[in-house]
């Protein structure tokens, strides 16, 4: 008898507590699309960075989103390890096929660092042209209209970054891979909510989809700063916070799909 009143009282407040998060996602969506717009369009020049290692399924896809997007001016800088990596012939072929997109290819070497992304991000933003700085996964789509989402918040010189929810999408596989998508869309997305609206503010990155000032990433000893973290997304944003600029949420952009947050 003792054991079964436990499990009930088990359950309710599983109930209780599932029910009490379930109205906090409500009001955290509720709120978001109450915030103001930003006024006319903001479109300053824009550097895209792209780490690349190997040629994953649908990467010529992926990639090709970012030699489409409806904005004036930008460029694209790739990196690999080796001038041998297959992701850089896809990247090769896509600049042969858009040649009016500025594009420049650089490698690395062997990363020094725990974290090889931060080191290629670190190597891109040495020859970066631009101050803003547009970095996403290469398993990410986006629509035409992202770059001009995601840069309208750097119009407000406090802003220092910029990251994306994303939706997820199963590119491939059958159930599980349906279901690890359904958890990026929809559980992850509800954290992230409820997590910014008790805070009060962003102060943390989301991985697939970040954009910063190049100004901001110096003040924080710049991407060697987050080589030795694998969740550099998430300290990119405490960091860049701390230093008293605002990181901005945004619903923007499918592999991974990214929405502009706001």
């Amino acid at each position: 008898m003792a054991a079964a009143k436990t499990l009930i009282l088990l359950g309710l407040l599983g109930i209780l507590t599932s029910t009490i998060y379930l109205a906090l996602v409500l009001v955290a969506v509720l709120r978001f699309p109450l915030r103001p717009k930003n006024g006319p369009s903001f479109m300053p020049p824009v550097s895209l960075l792209k780490a690349l290692h190997g040629a994953e399924p649908g990467l010529r896809d992926y990639l090709e989103g970012f030699f489409r997007p409806d904005y004036p001016e930008y460029e694209i800088l790739f990196c690999t390890r080796s001038e041998t990596d297959a992701g850089l012939s896809v990247a090769r072929e896509l600049a042969a096929r858009y040649p009016k997109i500025p594009v420049r290819i650089l490698t690395s070497g062997e990363p020094p660092w725990p974290n090889a992304r931060c080191y290629s991000l670190n190597q891109m933003k040495a020859a970066a042209k631009h101050d803003i700085l547009v970095n996403t996964d290469c398993d990410v789509q986006v629509k035409a209209d992202y770059l001009r989402a995601v840069v309208k918040p750097f119009r407000d010189e406090r802003t220092g970054l910029v990251t994306c929810l994303h939706r997820g999408v199963a590119a491939q596989g059958g159930l599980w891979a349906k279901l690890e998508g359904l958890g990026m869309s929809v559980e992850m997305t509800s954290g992230v909510l409820i997590a910014e609206m008790l805070e009060g503010r962003m102060r943390f990155a989301l991985g697939p989809s970040t954009v910063v000032r190049k100004k901001c990433v110096d003040e924080i000893a710049g991407f060697e700063r987050l080589g030795g973290h694998y969740a550099d997304d998430f300290m990119l944003g405490n960091l860049i916070a701390d230093k008293g600029n605002t990181v901005v949420g945004r619903f923007c952009s499918r592999g991974y799909s990214v929405w502009p947050l706001c």
